[in-house]
């Protein structure tokens, strides 16, 4: 993996490091999440189709990532459905309280994202275990930002 030194503005870094934490992520993940879905929209439509929305989940949308591939997040924020998961299954939150946890999302969101990671557990999961592989080549000591 390339390393990048990469300067901020003050309040450009205060609030990407902000955004990390409601994610959860550190803010080496959560810059290079965002890289990778500037530059997946960027170069992805070419090769990616959006999934349809499903009627079952219309909370549930589909955000193109930096691999080329769609996905799944709450329409209204933006959230990824795997974020609502660790929150619930990980650190054992109830959907209210992860409707607390985060602005514009409401207690239906979450329900919605449970069901649909229940229902789509295999790619929610390998899409975990890609970021907890990620998460190890590139752990917090390496952050990009200066």
């Amino acid at each position: 993996m390339a390393r990048y030194s990469l300067s901020f503005p003050d309040q450009l870094k205060l609030n990407a490091e902000e955004l990390a934490k409601r994610q959860g992520v550190s803010l080496n993940q959560f810059i290079m999440w965002a890289v990778a879905e500037k530059v997946g929209q960027m170069v992805g439509p070419r090769t990616a189709t959006k999934p349809q929305s499903l009627q079952d989940f219309p909370a549930i949308d589909f955000r193109l990532g930096g691999a080329g591939i769609y996905r799944p997040v709450l329409k209204r924020s933006g959230i990824h459905v795997k974020t609502i998961v660790v929150c619930s299954i990980v650190w054992n939150q109830t959907p209210e309280e992860i409707a607390l946890e985060y602005e514009n999302v409401s207690v239906e969101e979450v329900k919605q994202a449970l069901a649909y990671y229940f229902s789509h557990r295999e790619e929610v999961d390998l899409d975990l275990t890609v970021d907890r592989l990620l998460e190890k080549t590139t752990g917090p000591h390496e952050a990009l930002a200066g």
